[in-house]
């Protein structure tokens, strides 16, 4: 026996360092990926190793049970196919969806669909997307039925050079400005759903955003199409970051043709700029609009931040006709705000004041007031399982026409929350009064929600509970909801959740009661495959004192299939503008330069098992023939150099130094090393 144990630790001893090359060389080059077997027999070593395992004995052999970590004969594991580990992460789903609903007085409608997703990474030429929706019968009987399609093809992350990258949409996109000129505190700039082209091109520090198409809406219930209309919009955008963190941008929009909003050119310019004080920090954004009729736009938006302070001030006018894009931005409009927030370990807090008017020209034919609002709330981390908190807000109205009414408005509310041994509990009131013109509306808002602890380990409910008590124009409404909702498995594969919610609304002749009831049952039937039937049912009942309002009811029933397929592994993250597409490579050969002339004769033979190191960071071994590659290298000046102590004697390097090799984007850098004799 000590002799069976004996050559079996001389076999792991003789292939453990080659397996350990083998498998730190599969790391570094995502083009041939390795099995790493584990080191658990002889068997799966020597498949790690490169060589073909023997054909399995018709009977199991003796195995050695002093040798710690080999199985015993009866607990040998069964064997597992082997996944898709080619380089490169591949998608596929599709998903079947069958909508029927019904509602009282208007009829049925039952809608089929089908929704397709496909993505695939490639190693040079980025990621990419394509998704495509079909369904049929989206609308009641009383209008036609008709068939809708979407179609979107996305190219991402593709490098044009070692220093710009382009993102592509063909198809279904929403065009935007850039985020960051579309967005602030108080204005948004709107984007319009368009079927087209778009491309962003991102350089190290600008990016350039265009695109065109034709104006439309998304259609349908479950799966939905395009339906386009009247229209065409067209946008560009370019943005640039200065060596001190300033960016720089602006945009255009045209919109031609549209049945919603004349046709009109508009434009936009911003700064966005960093702001640094002696104890502060931050960013302050300067922005304006202006369309072709000479409308107009401005704001300024502040973020400062102090220590645990966080501070967001800023301005803005917008004139009562400005137009930009198919959708009009909040215009109409001129303000300045303030808002505080401060974290600590166990308490928040913020606060904010508004200074607001809305119809700038005092329209006689518009409302519009000037408001003056404040507001403020803090929480508070009482201990481990208790927290509070409270609020207050103030609002006052005044009307800048002559028949408008002021009005004033104040409330406040509290909430505190508790881990209970019966689950966490929640509890919150609110008081609303609001005067207008001498009359008082008053309004409590009670609730109560509760997430409830497993019952019998399986079934998880929640439940909530409101109740409103309002006085409007001196008539009295009570308003009472109850709310249940559990979850849980329900064999095997197959999950559940029901939701059952009532509203009883007394008010007078306007009173009735809702009810809404919903489940849905998820069945896992394999790692690809998920089936969903999901069933909805409103109801609205009059009571016997109205009568008069009919009765509504609708259902709703939605059946889906889902397939999702994954094949492939992901490529390793790379530090390049354009990521992966962004890269070339490096390929070499390391040989035996038996003449000394520097280059590789047909009669020269590789130098096989060499480490060969990129950068001094990534390692590979040489095979057989001498031959190393290296995947995914950023473009630029890069060093390759041997490891001294992995060269056979009598053989070295006359030039111990890193070879220089210039890679370029998707290109592949040769060398070849020759090693020379040292000793004779």
């Amino acid at each position: 026996m000590r002799r069976g144990a004996a050559t079996i630790a001389a076999t792991l001893f003789s292939i453990s360092a080659p397996a350990q090359e083998a498998t730190s060389s599969a790391t570094t080059a995502p083009r041939a990926v390795a099995q790493s077997a584990p080191m658990a027999g002889i068997t799966n070593l020597t498949i790690a190793a490169g060589e073909r395992p023997a054909p399995a004995p018709p009977r199991p052999a003796y195995v050695d049970q002093l040798i710690e970590g080999v199985a015993r004969e009866d607990e040998a594991p069964a064997a597992a196919e082997p996944g898709d580990l080619t380089p490169g992460l591949r998608v596929w789903s599709t998903e079947f969806v069958l909508d029927h609903r019904e509602v009282s007085d208007i009829g049925a409608t039952t809608s089929p669909g089908v929704a397709l997703r496909h993505r695939r990474e490639t190693e040079q030429y980025g990621d990419f997307v394509l998704e495509a929706d079909v369904a049929r019968g989206e609308r009641f009987p009383s209008e036609p039925r008709l068939t809708r399609g979407r179609f979107t093809l996305f190219h991402d992350q593709f490098a044009l050079s070692d220093s710009w990258t382009a993102s592509s949409v063909l198809g279904t996109w929403r065009s935007a400005i850039s985020p960051w000129l579309s967005s602030s505190y108080r204005i948004n700039l709107p984007s319009s759903l368009a079927a087209g082209a778009f491309t962003t091109v991102t350089g190290r520090d600008s990016e350039l955003r265009a695109g065109v198409g034709r104006i439309g809406r998304l259609v349908g219930m479950s799966v939905q199409g395009f339906e386009a209309l009247d229209g065409t919009v067209a946008s560009a955008d370019y943005s640039k970051r200065l060596r001190d963190g300033t960016l720089l941008g602006g945009g255009v929009v045209s919109i031609q043709g549209s049945r919603d909003v004349p046709d009109h050119v508009a434009a936009t310019l911003a700064a966005d700029i960093p702001v640094t004080l002696p104890g502060m920090d931050g960013r302050m954004k300067l922005q304006a609009a202006m369309d072709d009729n000479g409308e107009t736009g401005f704001w300024a938006d502040g973020r400062v931040k102090s220590g645990r302070f966080n501070h967001r001030i800023g301005a803005y006018r917008m004139a009562p006709d400005l137009l930009f894009g198919e959708i009009t931005p909040q215009k109409d409009s001129r303000g300045v705000y303030w808002r505080g927030d401060m974290r600590a370990s166990a308490m928040t807090a913020n606060a904010g004041l508004d200074l607001s008017s809305t119809n700038l020209d005092r329209n006689p034919a518009r409302g519009g007031s000037d408001a003056t609002e404040g507001y403020g709330n803090l929480s508070l981390r009482l201990d481990r399982s208790t927290s509070v908190g409270a609020g207050l807000s103030l609002r006052d109205d005044r009307p800048r026409t002559a028949t408008g009414l002021s009005s004033r408005r104040g409330a406040v509310s509290g909430w505190v929350s508790r881990v209970t041994p019966w689950g966490v509990a929640r509890f919150d009131a609110n008081y609303t009064r609001t005067n207008l013109d001498g009359r008082a509306d008053v309004t409590r808002y009670y609730a109560w929600s509760h997430e409830w602890p497993l019952v019998g380990g399986m079934v998880s409910p929640s439940t909530l509970v409101t109740y409103t008590n309002e006085q409007v124009d001196g008539r009295p409404v009570r308003r009472t909801s109850a709310n249940l909702l559990m979850r849980g498995d329900l064999l095997g594969p197959t999950s559940w959740s029901v939701s059952l919610t009532a509203v009883d609304v007394d008010d007078g002749e306007d009173s009735e009661r809702n009810y809404n009831s919903a489940v849905s049952l998820d069945w896992q039937a394999s790692p690809e495959w998920l089936v969903r039937l999901q069933w909805q049912r409103n109801q609205i009942q009059p009571t016997a004192s109205s009568a008069l309002v009919p009765f509504t009811k609708d259902n709703t029933l939605i059946l889906s299939a889902r397939f999702e397929a994954i094949g492939g592994t992901p490529y390793p993250r790379v530090a390049a503008v354009g990521g992966r597409s962004g890269t070339g490579s490096i390929a070499g050969t390391l040989f035996f330069d038996e003449n000394r002339d520097g280059k590789r004769q047909p009669t020269e033979r590789g130098a096989g098992g060499v480490t060969v190191l990129l950068d001094g960071r990534q390692m590979q071994v040489t095979d057989a023939e001498g031959r190393f590659s290296f995947a995914l290298v950023p473009p630029g000046e890069h060093r390759v150099s041997v490891v001294l102590e992995r060269i056979p004697l009598p053989w070295g390097l006359e030039d111990e130094a890193p070879r220089p090799v210039a890679v370029q984007v998707r290109e592949d850098a040769r060398i070849e090393i020759g090693l020379t004799r040292v000793a004779p």
